[in-house]
């Protein structure tokens, strides 16, 4: 105990979250305004939001920090102040903020709902050419989508409103979608970039039922994965993040891959997820991911995926 404060982190960061973020924000913490990122330099637009979560507020980042999307204050203070022990944390807190008076109760969040227009894939507009997906692969897969226009809401306003972050026709907007009626978009060029009510569902997983038993590669990317699939002929599912453990069980495949991003974030948490699932941890021969390569060298990932079929 310190000045009577417990110090179990999870009470302690429930106690000075709020003074914590209005330290660094400048004002306290406002969910209906949009902020600047407060760990990446040189950030001009206000694309970051505030959102609580079983009572532990949330810094939203949807630019992403080091492959990162949500921080909490005990996030912001660490990589703000360089702080590494736990003990050093502690310290720094009940020393230099204010416990809130003010107990949080989290009121009933709304469900984001998302639905769109959507048109087909055409050779001039088609924004994925680059990419070596044609539209004749991008309208005969179920998940990706161009989207004409999308009407949505949020956690703290339930209007449904038309286009109401960006204009489809502005900026190119695709929808992945699956099955359960959940739908993550993608704003083009944008800081933020992603709008979605999914969870945990698995790019691809529409090919498990045509899947042989030979082979099976991880990514964290659809168009990565539909990239390895449908160019090359490399069986590929994809997570919606590079964090955390795969929600599916694989070990059915004789060959089990996991191939991240060529970054810090991909190496590590790569190797965590290939270590779980007694799978090989590729890594590309240059480039970040597939999608870049792709772009880059044909040649090289061609001879990168024959490589991964001729071991089968």
């Amino acid at each position: 105990m310190i000045n009577g404060i417990s110090l179990n982190l999870d009470s302690l960061l429930r106690k000075y979250q709020e003074d914590i973020f209005a330290q660094y924000l400048g004002e306290y913490p406002n969910l209906s305004k949009r902020y600047k990122s407060l760990l990446r330099s040189g950030d001009h637009k206000s694309g970051c939001r505030l959102n609580y979560h079983q009572g532990i507020l949330f810094f939203i980042d949807n630019a992403t920090y080091n492959g990162k999307l949500a921080f909490t204050a005990f996030d912001i203070i660490k990589i703000r102040e360089g702080l590494t022990g736990v003990q050093e944390l502690i310290d720094t807190v009940v020393n230099t903020f204010k416990p809130s008076l003010v107990t949080h109760t989290t009121e009933k969040e709304q469900n984001i709902s998302i639905f769109t227009k959507d048109v087909p894939f055409t050779d001039s507009n088609n924004l994925l050419s680059h990419l070596q997906l044609t539209p004749h692969i991008l309208n005969s897969d179920p998940e990706i989508h161009l989207v004409k226009a999308y009407w949505t809401n949020t956690k703290s306003d339930n209007e449904i409103l038309k286009n109401r972050f960006h204009d489809p026709n502005v900026i190119p907007t695709l929808a992945y979608k699956f099955p359960n009626g959940t739908v993550k978009l993608y704003f083009r060029g944008q800081e933020f970039k992603w709008w979605s009510n999914c969870t945990d569902e698995i790019f691809n997983s529409c090919y498990l039922p045509e899947f042989n038993d030979s082979h099976i590669v991880v990514t964290s990317s659809k168009l990565d994965a539909l990239i390895l699939y449908k160019v090359f002929g490399v069986q590929t599912i994809a997570k919606q993040q590079e964090y955390g453990s795969l929600d599916l069980d694989i070990s059915n495949f004789k060959s089990r891959y996991v191939l991240y991003d060529n970054d810090r974030t991909g190496m590590v948490e790569g190797g965590k997820l290939a270590s779980s699932l007694n799978a090989v941890q590729l890594f590309l021969p240059k480039g970040n991911d597939t999608a870049d390569l792709i772009i880059k060298d044909f040649i090289t990932l061609k001879t990168f995926t024959n490589d991964i079929l001729c071991k089968i």
